[in-house]
């Protein structure tokens, strides 16, 4: 699988229209895992002070990210393969 990042510019997001939006992504990928799709949502950012949203998915190809988002009814300004790396906290 590969991994892929949603950019959205959302003028006036509240943090209320981020949780609706990012409950109608899980929901929808439900309904395509459900149906045989390889999907994963990762997680989303609200940057307020930027009006923007980066969502993060794992698919088999940006296809398919681009018909959850269509199903979620979240409309995005771009769609990019990237690359993630998630550092964990080192006790010592």
């Amino acid at each position: 699988m590969s991994t892929f990042l949603v950019e959205r510019h959302w003028p006036g997001v509240t943090h209320a229209m981020f949780e609706a939006a990012v409950a109608r992504i899980t929901a929808a990928e439900h309904q395509l895992c459900g149906g045989g799709r390889a999907v994963h949502h990762l997680g989303s950012t609200l940057v307020p002070s930027d009006e923007s949203v980066l969502s993060v998915f794992e698919a088999d190809d940006q296809s398919v990210v681009a018909e959850l988002s269509a199903r979620a009814g979240f409309a995005y300004d771009r769609l990019l393969p990237a690359s993630v790396s998630s550092q964990k906290e080192v006790s010592a």
